[in-house]
């Protein structure tokens, strides 16, 4: 399926392909960048989804914790479609 970017960088998901993965006006992607690919993902819920989950003391690194959590989303999509070969 080819895709073209448009003048403000954007691009159209294909009607037929939202329908299959139920991506709805609104809803959230992830996009990430693997070895020279862009991946899109459906992403469920958000990070404040997650607020009061986890105990913290003191002051936090949200520059690490940004990273970590980037690592995490490339190693679950990558998860994602290994297991769709």
């Amino acid at each position: 399926m080819l895709l073209k970017v448009g003048p403000r960088g954007q691009i159209t998901i294909p009607k037929s392909l939202r329908k299959t993965l139920n991506i709805e006006p609104g809803d959230s992607l992830a996009i990430t960048q693997i070895n020279g690919n862009l991946m899109l993902q459906p992403v469920q819920g958000d990070i404040f989804d997650l607020l009061g989950s986890i105990p913290v003391d003191g002051p936090q690194d949200f520059e690490q914790i940004r990273e970590t959590a980037r690592q995490y989303v490339a190693r679950n999509v990558m998860q994602d479609f290994d297991t769709d070969e």
